[in-house]
């Protein structure tokens, strides 16, 4: 996938994206949800359908330590550079947990690595949520050679 870009969507049905933007110091991902005209799931009579295309990746600054509506919340294990690793996580903790966690791969703010494989649980829509989920997952979440958080992107 190209690092910068645009890229022309036209949906025929309500269809969600997730798109990423990035800076030097972290990024976001967020769902866009495009509404087509005449489908039957439509948030609210009067919601107005997104009938123009869609740019993405959007490379805007992003704020990352701001919680604005629309934000969610996530559970990140921890931070890996290398994939393979990140993987075999991923499967280990979707055995001992009984849910798979997702990577998110973003640019190495220090700039050290050319990017990061985060692993988390998520998205949930509150922070409260996010933690109570936390604290469910705690004990099968040891030893994986970091402390879990909870982050909102």
């Amino acid at each position: 996938m190209p690092t910068s870009g645009r890229m022309v969507v036209r949906p025929e049905t309500t269809t969600t994206y997730w798109l990423s933007a990035m800076n030097d110091i972290g990024g976001e991902t967020r769902p866009l949800t495009i509404y087509v005209a005449g489908g039957p799931d439509l948030p609210n009579p009067g919601a107005q359908p997104v009938s123009s295309p869609v740019s993405a990746p959007v490379a805007v600054p992003v704020p990352i330590s701001r919680f604005e509506s629309g934000d969610q919340a996530w559970i990140q294990v921890v931070a890996l550079t290398n994939r393979a690793n990140a993987d075999r996580l991923v499967e280990e903790l979707s055995q001992r947990c009984g849910e798979r966690p997702v990577i998110q791969e973003v640019p190495d703010p220090k700039g050290k690595v050319e990017s990061l494989l985060r692993v988390r649980f998520g998205p949930f829509p509150t922070v409260r949520d996010a933690k109570i989920h936390l604290k469910s997952l705690s004990s099968k979440l040891k030893g994986t050679g970091s402390t879990p958080f909870v982050t909102v992107h």
